[in-house]
């Protein structure tokens, strides 16, 4: 069976055998056609394409070559599994605390009492704050009482 294919003015008559020949060249001239492009426009990345973007060949030998010390090493670590786990802490915080002004010193004491207090009030403790001063030619301990009162 013919085929007939008219271009402009001409008729060309083709076999299928011839047909199919051809499409399969047309096919094949696609395919190269798409990578030549594709070729060109990686060319044309490592050559004018930013240093960020560029294109670097890369040798599939070079990577089967890490493959294999990735695979060892992954069977390494599978063997000597450590599970890590973390301690709690037995030591609690210590607090700083002022050590106690040494008792040999002279103390003066002063009472700071509250602006009218209420005569039911009952006193339920008092805030005791040691300074140690240094006047000249002595040292003494000035201690401020502050009374509680509960009213």
């Amino acid at each position: 069976m013919q085929n007939t294919i008219r271009h402009t003015d001409k008729c060309i008559s083709i076999s299928k055998k011839e047909l199919s020949e051809l499409t399969l060249e047309r096919d094949n001239l696609a395919l190269e056609r798409y990578k030549l492009k594709q070729e060109l426009a990686e060319l044309r990345m490592m050559i004018f394409g930013s240093k960020s973007e560029r294109f670097v060949p890369v040798d599939s030998k070079q990577l089967q070559l890490f493959e294999q010390m990735i695979a060892q090493k992954e069977e390494e670590l599978e063997k000597h599994t450590i599970v890590y786990q973390r301690e709690k802490a037995t030591k609690k915080k210590e607090i700083p605390v002022r050590s106690a002004i040494p008792s040999h010193f002279p103390r003066v004491e002063e009472v700071i009492e509250p602006d009218n207090v209420d005569p039911n009030a009952i006193k339920i403790g008092e805030e005791i704050t040691e300074l140690l001063e240094i006047k000249p030619m002595s040292i003494f301990v000035r201690r401020i009482v502050i009374p509680n009162w509960y009213y």
